[in-house]
């Protein structure tokens, strides 16, 4: 899988930045100035291109996966920053890959960040999260838990 900013979408830069030479494809998505009582839609903005021979399942890790730190120590992925395609969520809820988007081999898709900040969410800071962890699942892996 590979990961990066929509080079097409001129406020990429002001969302997402990358980690340089040795970030391992990492990304950062960073809040500045956005309005504290709106949902913020950067749409198209994060670009997933699928590298592995076989078609794969493309959820987001509400739990931040199996870090030693707590990479979303205020429970906001999900709530106050969002992943969507096509409108839905592809933050899993109850169930490991329940919201997921299938990607095939070779294909890309984009992707939208929203950050709301709205109602009980005004004043909430998603720079306290330290990562979000992106799950690519075959069909044959989701079919064993």
């Amino acid at each position: 899988m590979s990961f990066k900013q929509n080079p097409n979408k001129s406020y990429a830069t002001d969302l997402i930045t990358t980690g340089g030479s040795n970030s391992n494809g990492a990304i950062k998505i960073q809040q500045s100035n956005l309005n504290e009582r709106a949902t913020t839609r950067f749409e198209d903005v994060l670009h997933i291109t699928n590298n592995a021979g076989k078609e794969v399942d493309i959820s987001v890790n509400d739990d931040g996966g199996s870090s030693s730190t707590t990479p979303d120590p205020n429970n906001l992925i999900g709530d106050v920053l969002d992943i969507r395609y096509d409108g839905s969520t592809i933050v899993d809820s109850s169930n490991d890959g329940d919201n997921a988007v299938s990607l095939g081999a070779g294909n890309s898709k984009d992707f939208t960040v929203v950050v709301d900040l709205r109602n009980g969410n005004k004043g909430k800071d998603i720079s306290s999260i330290s990562e979000i962890v992106f799950a690519a699942r075959t069909s044959e892996a989701s079919d064993t838990n």
